[in-house]
C-alpha cells in the first residue's frame, strides 16, 4: 500500500485467503514518504532473478531492488538520476532484448519544463538514459504512460497523455511514439487521431485494451484526476475510448493460470518467438504502465506477418512451460506445470 503522509505497508498472502503485515514494509515503509505524486509504485523483476523489484515515482523517483524478501534503494548504483515531478511508470522490453526498459513520465500542477526518461536496462543491474537517442526528448507536461505494439509488429510502442504545459490545457497534445524496431522511436498521435490537442483539456489517465477482441489494443483516454479539492475543475474530464482499426499483421494472446506459483501469474515472463523476431513480456498486472490506470489482460504480442509462433512461460516458481507451435491470431491460456 502506497502512502503519502505515512508509511507505506506491504502485507504477505498467507495463501488463505488472509494477509499479514510486514514490518517497515521490508525495507520500503520511507519510500518517497511525503512527497507530492509519491503515490504510484510499479513492481518488475528488472535483473530477472526471480524477485519482484519496485520502482516509485514522486518528487523524485526511486528504484529498489528485491534482494530476496526485503528492499534496498539501488537507484544510483543503477544508473538513475532522480529527476523531479516523476509521475507515470512503464516497464517494458522496448528493444526485444529479454530485459525490462523503463519509461518514467513527469507532470506537475505547476508551470516548468520537465523532461521525461528512458532507462535502458543492461543486463548487470544497471540502466543507461537513452531518451535522446531513442527521439522521445520532451519538454511536455505529462502523466500517464504506457507500452501496447498497438499495430502488432512485434515492438512496443509508447502511449503518454499530456495535461498542457502547466497543467491547466494549453498545449495538451498527446504523445503515440511508434517503434521503429531500431532503438528509435517516431510520434504519430496526429496521423493515429490520438493528439486531442484542443489546449482545454487535462489529458492524464491511459489504458490499452483490446475491448472488441479483434486482436489490436483500443486505447481509453481519461482527462482530469482528482482530488476536487485541490485541483477544482481539473479533476473532471471526459473518458474517450479510441478503436483500433488494425491491419494486416497477427497476433498472439496468452492468458495465465498459475497453480504452484500466484493463480494469476503474476511475476511470470513470457516469451513469444516468431520468424523474424521476438518479444517478451513480464506479467506485473499493470498491463503496460501504471498512473491511475490500469491495462487489462490477456498479455498481448504482436506477431508481424508471421503464421506460427513458440510461447515459452518462465513461473515464479521456477517452472517453465513450453509450447511450440501456436497459430497465429490465437488467444491460449497456459496453466502452470501442463507443458
Amino acid at each position: 500500500m502506497k502512502n503519502y503522509g505515512s508509511p507505506n505497508r506491504l502485507y504477505r498472502n498467507n495463501g488463505d485467503g488472509t494477509f499479514t503485515q510486514v514490518a517497515d514494509a521490508a525495507g520500503l515503509a520511507d519510500a518517497t514518504l511525503g512527497e507530492y505524486h509519491g503515490t504510484i509504485c510499479s513492481f518488475a523483476d528488472y535483473d530477472n532473478d526471480g524477485f519482484m523489484d519496485v520502482a516509485f515515482s514522486g518528487e523524485r523517483n526511486v528504484l529498489y531492488r528485491n534482494s530476496g524478501g526485503t528492499f534496498v534503494d539501488v537507484t544510483a548504483a543503477a544508473g538513475m538520476a532522480t529527476s523531479r515531478n516523476s509521475t507515470g511508470i512503464a516497464w517494458g522490453d522496448y528493444n526485444n532484448d529479454g530485459l525490462l526498459d523503463l519509461y518514467i513520465a513527469r507532470g506537475t500542477t505547476g508551470s516548468g519544463s520537465l523532461h521525461n526518461t528512458l532507462y535502458r536496462n543492461n543486463g548487470d543491474g544497471t540502466f543507461i538514459d537513452v531518451t535522446a537517442e531513442a527521439g522521445l526528448v520532451t519538454t511536455a507536461n505529462t502523466w500517464a504512460a504506457i507500452w501496447g505494439d498497438y499495430d502488432n509488429d512485434g515492438f512496443l510502442d509508447l502511449f503518454v497523455t499530456c495535461a498542457g504545459a502547466s497543467a491547466l490545457g494549453p498545449g495538451n497534445a498527446n504523445l503515440l511514439y511508434h517503434n521503429n524496431g531500431d532503438g528509435t522511436f517516431t510520434n504519430v498521435a496526429a496521423p493515429g487521431g490520438v493528439e486531442l490537442e484542443d489546449n482545454t483539456s487535462l489529458h492524464k489517465g491511459a489504458a490499452w485494451v483490446d475491448y472488441n477482441n479483434d486482436g489490436f489494443l483500443d486505447l481509453l483516454v481519461k482527462d482530469g484526476i482528482g482530488p476536487a479539492s485541490r485541483t477544482g475543475a481539473s479533476a473532471y474530464g471526459y473518458h474517450r475510448l479510441f478503436k483500433n482499426n488494425g491491419n494486416n499483421n497477427h497476433f498472439i494472446n496468452v492468458n495465465l493460470t498459475g497453480v504452484e506459483s500466484n493463480r494469476r501469474g503474476i511475476g511470470a515472463r513470457v516469451t513469444v518467438t516468431f520468424a523474424g523476431g521476438m518479444s517478451f513480456r513480464e506479467n506485473n498486472g499493470g498491463g503496460g504502465g501504471e498512473f491511475a490506470s490500469q491495462g487489462s489482460e490477456p498479455l498481448h504480442f504482436g506477431i508481424g506477418t508471421a503464421m506460427l509462433a513458440s510461447v515459452e512461460v518462465k513461473w515464479p516458481s521456477g517452472i517453465t512451460d513450453t509450447i511450440p507451435s501456436v497459430a497465429a491470431n490465437s488467444t491460449l491460456t497456459v496453466v502452470e506445470g501442463s507443458q
